[in-house]
Order: structure tokens, then sequence, then C-alpha cells
């Protein structure tokens, strides 16, 4: 194994490792109490009942997936992922070689090693998303595929919600400029989310989707809560170019 992917790996096991033993030392958390996954319920919606279950329905059940627009990173005809990130209702080559193969395409850091990209996601939002805890897993978990499993979840709704394609049916292209009702109704139109627009200066940088969790793993489309920082009209640049901004 190429030593990237086994310090990634590592370093998220280890993450794992020191998030799970937390909860059970500071929680109490016994492995008796495990609750099996396959005795909730599929049709509970997070952030709608209140004291559900955390095992059922994720406890930050408002999910923002955020894509990012980075010229020099990722393919020219897609963008690439920042994260899934979970909030609060009120507001893996060992596992899955290919997965994270299609993490070095498509979930890329544009500044830092990819490892300390994708374990600071893991760290930071990952490790948020209850219905992942081991303790849900009864007694078929496996150690540390918690991990794999978030990836893999971003990966299913990353692709289900493909900005690019969207945009481009709607004959929004990269290297031109538009006017942000413009982008914003392209992908409405498209794939039913509302979503919210992030520049530097008149540049698009990133785009985020917010869901609530029906179940837990099934993304409904949210209203978002946060604002656009973009000006009225908005470059969207074309990929690995110098072209003038």
């Amino acid at each position: 194994m190429p030593a990237w992917k086994t310090s990634f790996f590592v370093a998220t096991a280890l993450l794992a490792a020191g998030w799970a033993s937390a909860r059970q030392v500071f929680l109490g958390e016994d492995s008796d109490l495990f609750r099996p996954a396959d005795s909730c319920p599929m049709d509970v919606i997070s952030c709608t009942v209140p004291a559900a279950d955390t095992c059922c329905s994720p406890k930050y059940g408002l999910v923002i997936l955020a894509q990012q627009w980075t010229r020099s990173t990722g393919p020219s005809d897609s963008f690439t992922v920042h994260g899934l990130w979970p909030d609060t209702c009120s507001i893996v080559e060992s596992q899955d070689a290919p997965l994270l193969d299609w993490m070095s395409t498509y979930w890329p850091s544009y500044k830092d090693d990819n490892n300390l990209f994708w374990a600071h996601e893991w760290n930071k939002h990952g490790t948020c998303v209850t219905t992942l805890d081991p303790k849900c897993q009864g007694d078929d978990y496996v150690p540390f595929s918690e991990v794999p499993a978030y990836f893999g979840q971003v990966q299913k709704v990353f692709q289900k919600y493909n900005l690019y394609k969207a945009l481009k049916q709607q004959g929004v292209v990269p290297g031109g400029q538009y006017a942000l009702v413009t982008f914003v109704a392209a992908i409405k139109n498209k794939l039913n989310v509302e979503p919210r627009l992030y520049c530097r200066g008149r540049v698009l940088q990133e785009v985020r989707l917010t869901f609530h969790v029906k179940g837990q793993s099934t993304y409904l489309p949210a209203e978002p809560y946060h604002n656009h920082n973009c000006p009225k009209i908005i470059h969207y640049p074309s990929k690995r170019n110098n072209e003038a901004i």
C-alpha cells in the first residue's frame, strides 16, 4: 500500500479510536448497551422528532454539502468536495480502495496534503454524525468502519447533487459571467435544492446545499439559513488556465 494511503488510514483510525474511547470513558457508554442500527424506523426525519434516538436520526441533523470550484484543483468538468457538515437543528484502502481513489480525484486539498485535509474533515465533521457511532452498529460492527462509511456517504450525496452537470444542462458553463439569480435558478431547477453561493470578490469559490436527513442516510433538501456572499454578477472561471479575472 502506498505510504500516503497508509498514513491517511492510520490517522483516521487513531482519530476514530480516540473518539470511541472518549465516549466510553467520559459518557459512560458500555459496549453491552450498543444498539443495532437495523432496529431503527426508516421514516424519521432529522430535526423533527424531539429527543430522537441518535443512532436512528443524526443529532446534528441540518446537513450542508459544500462543493468547491477551485481553478487549480480537480477535474475541469466537476466541482470538488469541501465537506459534508452536520449542524445543529436550531439554526479507506483496507476497506474500500475504490472510495479512496474517488476521494483523490473529487475530494482533493488545494493547499495541503490530502491526508491532513481528510483527517480534518473526519475529525471536525464526520465524528458529529451520531448515526455512525460504533454503539449504533450492533454485533456486526467492524472497528473503524465508521470512517469509510462517512466518506462513502459524502460520495453518494455529491454524485446525486452534481452541480457541474446541472449547471451545464441549463447553459451555465465555466469561463463566463452570470447573474447570481441565473446561477441559483439553474441549480434549483435541476436539483430541486436552494443553493448558497460563496465568492472571493466576484469569483465563485463554493456552493453549499442544505439538507435534513430521513432515517440514517437519506438526504432531503432543506431551507438554507445562511445568505449568499456573492455580488449580483459572478465569474465562473474555467479550470487550469490563466484567464484574466
